[in-house]
């Protein structure tokens, strides 16, 4: 298997792992807030990655300046990434969350052009379009069907949500291969931790409801719900989506993140008894047959 048919395997099954990772968010905030399920995911996470060091399991070195040139990739994701993406949820839609992901690969595009330098050829601009238009066909024709309401504020924190994770893959690809996986890891692991850490810790400390907290330490659902957040949805994807950027272009991981799109929304069919509409289908057709495309025209120039 060719370096590029690893990398793009890598961020293929870190965007399964995202997608069903909704599930398993969705069971988890059945009986914690937002906040608190972030926290838990990242101390989860980052303790786990701890006993895998000491253990001999992981091995790398890590040094304060390694951290302070790592801190502002951290600082966009998972940060501001999932900071703004909860504010966005509370206050807008989940379809209109999800028209607003679409844009996520031409935010991608864009910054890999200015400080990466990249420049798609014309097949992978058509593929590009072709997965924006089939996030456009999944969400798009509901929030048209049922007239829904525009929440202005909700958008603009998905906006700069999807911003963040879009920058987040730009500077990663900057820097891939001048760090390890598991210090880009670890990192993040981190800065997720201490960031949602305080957030919660302030959040009960206003409401004086740290017994509501601590009861989550006895709730079997919640705990299982959110280790599969912190091993899949954190450990594992934070180390491949830097693995598949050290080969492939920004913008090509910025497409196949459209997958973990398709994949919750089935995902929410199959296991949350959602509502199904055959646009969904012609939707996802599209966006597969665009990240096919995609890497079938990734040596191709015109």
């Amino acid at each position: 298997m060719s370096p590029a048919a690893k990398a793009t395997l890598a961020a293929v099954i870190a965007n399964l792992l995202i997608g069903f990772s909704f599930y398993f968010t969705v069971i988890s905030l059945r009986f914690a807030s937002v906040i608190d399920t972030l926290f838990m995911r990242f101390a989860i996470g980052f303790f786990i990655f701890l006993i895998l060091k000491f253990a001999g399991i992981i091995k790398f070195s890590f040094q304060i300046s390694d951290f302070k040139r790592i801190l502002p990739i951290s600082i966009l994701y998972p940060c501001m990434f999932f900071g703004f993406q909860a504010l966005g949820l509370s206050h807008a839609t989940s379809v209109e969350c999800g028209i607003i992901s679409a844009f996520s690969p031409i935010f991608t595009v864009i910054l890999a052009m200015i400080f990466l330098g990249e420049n798609p050829n014309f097949r992978q601009w058509l593929c590009i379009i072709a997965s924006i238009a089939g996030i456009f066909i999944v969400f798009g024709v509901q929030f048209m069907q049922e007239n829904a309401e525009f929440h202005a504020l909700g958008i603009i924190f998905m906006i700069v949500s999807i911003f963040a994770i879009s920058a987040n893959r730009v500077a990663l690809r900057a820097i891939a291969r001048k760090f390890s996986l598991s210090a880009i890891t670890f990192n993040a692991l981190f800065i997720g931790f201490l960031f949602f850490g305080i957030c919660s810790f302030l959040t009960h400390a206003n409401s004086n409801s740290f017994p509501e907290f601590l009861a989550l330490f006895k709730n079997g659902k919640f705990l299982f719900a959110t280790t599969y957040l912190a091993v899949f949805g954190n450990i594992l994807t934070l180390y491949l989506f830097p693995y598949s950027l050290r080969t492939l272009e920004a913008f090509k991981v910025g497409i196949l993140n459209n997958l973990s799109i398709i994949i919750t929304v089935f995902v929410g069919i199959l296991l949350l008894n959602e509502a199904f509409y055959p646009h969904y289908i012609v939707g996802s057709v599209i966006i597969i047959l665009s990240v096919i495309f995609l890497n079938l025209a990734q040596n191709r120039k015109i």
